[in-house]
């Protein structure tokens, strides 16, 4: 797998180098969540981990906070994995250490006996067992490349979205402070440019309208940051969700899907304004 391969992949899942320390942390978040729920001892394995062993920065401690409330989902964890083996044969570009693999299995075996199981002898679950023997399939060195090339090809594909052709009018559009918008999925039409903080919701102090089902009054909270784009969700019933991933709050990079109730839109970040992309008017 290429660097740019393995970048795709990272950033498909919100991490980027400011925060790929904590990719070796998803087999142990994935062990923990086998059973449904994350224990408060597997809780306090994973966090030790991320302390003692990777060294996480805050932008790494943010995926990991969204990773141990909500479940990752089974394309965030082949992703993950995926990536994680093919940093495995690049340790001098990652430097994550040469063993980060056999290191990632047996912290997630430490994890799958953190319950203690009956009267705390360190039993194994049914279900910690499968993830187990899974994650050990998954990332064995041998695994053929044809393989690793075929996974890698699938989850690099683009999805099937609508295209969406975007126009400004100069006339009324600061371009000096423009770097990140968000447009609806399936409309040409609504384009919102994003800078500084911006709540987001159907109530009427919403700084940024939503209507549809699903969504609160102040549903979640978008804002530009030292040059970074986050979102945050402000406590919602049914959540926020970034790229089919429920969050906290997550590092936005640019091209994700973001689902809000029953509102779905793309957030793009602009690093220049194309020519055809301005309006005439």
């Amino acid at each position: 797998m290429t660097d740019a391969e393995i970048l795709k992949l990272l950033a498909s899942m919100g991490i980027d180098d400011l925060s790929f320390r904590v990719l070796p942390l998803l087999p142990l978040v994935r062990v923990a969540w086998a059973d449904g729920e994350i224990s408060d001892a597997e809780r306090e394995v994973i966090e030790t981990t991320a302390q003692n062993q990777y060294g996480l920065g805050v932008e790494g401690r943010r995926v990991l906070n969204n990773w141990l409330t909500y479940p990752p989902s089974e394309r965030c964890l082949r992703r993950g994995e995926l990536a994680l083996r093919a940093i495995a044969e690049k340790t001098n570009d990652f430097d994550l250490g040469e063993n980060v693999l056999k290191d990632a299995l047996k912290l997630s075996k430490s994890v799958a006996k953190a319950t203690g199981g009956l009267w705390g002898l360190g039993a194994i679950g049914k279900e910690e067992k499968a993830a187990l023997k899974d994650l050990a399939a998954q990332l064995d060195v041998k695994r053929s490349t044809e393989a690793i090339q075929a996974a890698t090809a699938k989850e690099l594909a683009e999805p099937a979205r609508a295209r969406v052709l975007l126009r400004f009018d100069t006339d009324t559009l600061d371009l000096g402070n423009l770097s990140g918008i968000l447009t609806t999925e399936n409309e040409s039409d609504v384009n919102i440019p994003v800078a500084g903080e911006h709540s987001m919701g159907s109530g009427p102090a919403a700084d940024i309208g939503l209507i549809g089902k699903g969504i609160e009054a102040h549903h979640c909270t978008i804002r530009l940051e030292n040059q970074r784009f986050y979102l945050r969700d402000e406590g919602s019933a049914r959540g926020t969700w970034v790229e089919e991933e429920r969050i906290v709050e997550r590092r936005l990079l640019g091209g994700e899907l973001i689902q809000i109730g029953s509102a779905r839109m793309v957030f793009k970040l602009l690093r220049r304004v194309p020519r055809q992309m301005l309006s005439e008017d």
